[in-house]
């Protein structure tokens, strides 16, 4: 339980390292890029999409039946699978826009 509640811990403040480094709001001393602005709409929209396909398929599954997984941890925690689907989708879709934008 302990163990658990560090761990927890130590995600939520690499979190907010990761929010405070990377996506800081000061606007003014930044240069506007539209590019950058369409890259990451593109990918939200994208993944969004994806999500919504992915999580379709799964209800069509366990509506048919298909639900002998015996994957304890993650019928257990199904946030972390969903987690982990939009971060996969994420990192996908952007390295893929980004070379499409990028040629």
């Amino acid at each position: 339980m302990i163990l658990k509640l560090v761990i927890a811990l130590l995600l939520l403040i690499g979190i907010f390292i990761f929010f405070i480094k990377y996506l800081t709001l000061d606007a003014p001393t930044k240069v506007y890029d539209e590019r950058k602005q369409r890259i990451l709409i593109e990918v939200f929209s994208n993944t969004l999409i994806y999500l919504i396909a992915i999580w379709f398929i799964i209800i069509i599954f366990k509506t048919i039946g298909f639900k002998n997984l015996d994957f304890d941890f993650l019928n257990e925690y199904k946030e972390v699978a969903n987690l982990g689907l939009t971060l996969a989708l994420l990192v996908i879709n952007y390295i893929s826009i980004n070379k499409k934008y990028n040629v």
